[in-house]
């Protein structure tokens, strides 16, 4: 996830220079940029099946609480983590192709 958050950041950087948007295009950045929004996005929803997994494990008495808080703590982290990462794309998929 750090690592995709740091490259995404560097062509966002790019992206904020007009001069840099045909060597973006050209590379497909923002289709990669897209993809990865839809991995994060899968991502997601795995986590909170997870969640649910384990609270419902929880309740049948499979599993301490404990557990379930700790996951539900990891999974809001790194959730905050992607919003930032889905956040900082909005630019590199508007680039502009006229430039």
């Amino acid at each position: 996830m750090e690592l995709t958050c740091n490259i995404l950041t560097i062509c966002l950087f790019y992206a904020k220079i007009q001069d840099f948007h045909k060597r973006l295009i050209a590379h497909k950045i923002p289709q990669a940029t897209l993809d990865i929004v839809d991995f994060e996005l899968g991502r997601y929803e795995q986590w909170k099946m997870q969640i649910q997994k384990r609270k419902d494990a929880t309740n049948n008495n499979m599993m301490s609480s404990n557990d379930v808080d700790k996951l539900t703590l990891k999974v809001e982290e790194l959730s905050v983590t992607q919003t930032h990462l889905l956040k900082s794309i909005n630019m590199i998929c508007s680039l502009d192709d006229r430039s």
